[in-house]
């Protein structure tokens, strides 16, 4: 009863923080049985810093004493990341079983820089005009990636001969028989973009880049022999909607681990713009 008591008078005494650079706020502790809880708000860490939290404690105004790090357990040492509400616990009788009186505390936070560490990832990335498509890139604190999309239609027909037509006639046409235009509508695309990226957070990067686009637009055609019977369909390339552009892509990614997410647009000119999602894995 009487360590109870000590610790008890001690939890009206100002909790003192200190602070490097970073920010330490909100410190605070309360009793949880034999055990002092201390908690606190971590904020203005970079991206690229390993943060080291200690704890020190003062009696009756006296010596400030670092605790030791075998009798804390929580948010403590090395690589504490940032947030609301971080938690220590102290097995106080453990280190000093004659704990008691006026108590104060001190949460120190010193950072080290380190570089982040370039991770390779992959996985797929498409969007409502190109679904299929994939990505590969090295993450750090700079990155870069190349990725590629295209559609079903033209790998399905990629290496397929098309008639050519200027809107009003098929110039190259040549099989026996005759066509006309049908309602049938159609467009592939490809495009291959690459470019770099940058880190915003120790997880999060904004990439921008850019890269080279191909739409194609086809309309379909029914065939005739000259005895009117229906001899097949076929795509034609409408040459003077279908076009090649560069192609401008910006987004941002975010790494879950092991796995990634990101959302950007593309936009090709003024001619179309799309939006982009990509995931995968991170290695």
């Amino acid at each position: 009863m009487i360590k109870h008591l000590f610790i008890f008078i001690g939890l009206f005494c100002m909790a003192i923080n200190t602070l490097i650079a970073q920010k330490v706020t909100e410190v605070n502790f309360s009793q949880e049985g034999q055990k002092i809880i201390i908690n606190y708000n971590l904020t203005g860490v970079k991206y690229y810093q390993i943060i080291n939290i200690t704890v020190y404690v003062s009696v009756d105004l006296g010596k400030i004493n670092k605790i030791k790090q075998k009798k804390v357990e929580g948010d403590v040492g090395l690589n504490i990341t940032p947030g609301k509400n971080k938690k220590i616990i102290w097995d106080v009788f453990e280190e000093m079983p004659d704990f008691g009186g006026q108590v104060s505390f001190q949460v120190r936070a010193v950072a080290n820089e380190e570089k982040p560490k370039r991770k390779i990832y992959a996985g797929y990335k498409g969007s409502y005009l190109a679904p299929l498509g994939i990505v590969v890139g090295i993450t750090g604190k700079t990155g870069f990636y190349l990725s590629t999309r295209t559609d079903l239609f033209y790998l399905k027909n990629i290496n397929t001969y098309y008639y050519k037509t200027d809107g009003a006639i098929v110039q190259d046409y040549k099989d026996p028989g005759y066509y006309t235009f049908t309602s049938g509508y159609r467009t592939q695309r490809f495009s291959v973009t690459g470019g770099i990226s940058f880190m915003l957070t120790r997880n999060l990067s904004f990439y921008a880049g850019g890269g080279y686009s191909v739409n194609d637009v086809l309309w379909e055609i029914a065939q005739f022999d000259y005895n009117d019977i229906n001899s097949g369909k076929e795509w034609v390339k409408n040459e003077k909607k279908s076009y090649s552009f560069f192609e401008a892509e910006s987004g941002l990614w975010l790494k879950i681990k092991p796995f990634f997410i990101s959302a950007g647009v593309s936009a090709c000119g003024d001619k179309w713009i799309d939006g982009i999602v990509s995931a995968g894995i991170v290695f």
